[in-house]
């Protein structure tokens, strides 16, 4: 067991350090992670569009074009890269997106139910290393992020992002500002 402990939290590090991603503003068909909540209770302000109190993730495209979505993938494990394939959403240049866990099937136009991923973060796991990861098509790693080992990713009704948005620098976000730019501590 402490060898694949040892195994996974080698792997995640490497992965947000070596993942090759590059946020600078030209790099177009690159989709960042930039905030996520892995903790969100019942009584947090932060729900979807049925009034769901999943964990969530936004994505952030820094590139000057805009990014098909449905070129990418979502998941929290390295052995399943392609667990959630993204719909036919487009991000804007500088946009932002946000993703619920959760299944919705509410179709009176009044929430956009493919805005939904069908699993949640196990923010207490302590075999597995707790990843975001965003692949694309061909299954390679376009970002990722480990909140193994950080305390602040993982408490109640937080939020961890990047400030500013699409930076290298991850922090507990003051406020949690899921669909909008992040404002740091």
């Amino acid at each position: 067991m402490c060898c694949k402990v040892i195994a996974g939290v080698f792997c995640a590090l490497f992965l947000v350090f070596c993942s090759g991603v590059n946020s600078e503003a030209d790099d177009s068909g690159v989709v960042l992670i930039n905030e996520f909540m892995v903790r969100n209770s019942g009584t947090s302000p932060y729900m979807d569009c049925i009034k769901q109190h999943g964990d969530w993730v936004e994505l952030y495209n820094p590139g000057p074009e805009s990014v098909q979505m449905s070129n990418f993938y979502l998941s929290d494990r390295i052995g399943n890269l392609d667990k959630y394939q993204l719909h036919d959403t487009v991000i804007p240049a500088g946009g932002l997106y946000l993703l619920w866990s959760g299944d919705t099937t509410n179709d009176s136009g009044t929430c956009v139910h493919h805005n939904h991923f069908d699993f949640g973060f196990d923010w207490n796991d302590s075999i597995n290393v707790e990843m975001v990861i965003i692949s694309n098509e061909d299954g390679d790693i376009v970002d990722s992020v480990s909140f193994l080992g950080i305390p602040a990713a993982t408490k109640q009704d937080t939020s961890y992002g990047r400030f500013p948005d699409g930076s290298e620098t991850w922090q507990t976000q003051l406020t949690p500002t899921p669909g909008t730019s992040n404002v740091g501590k």
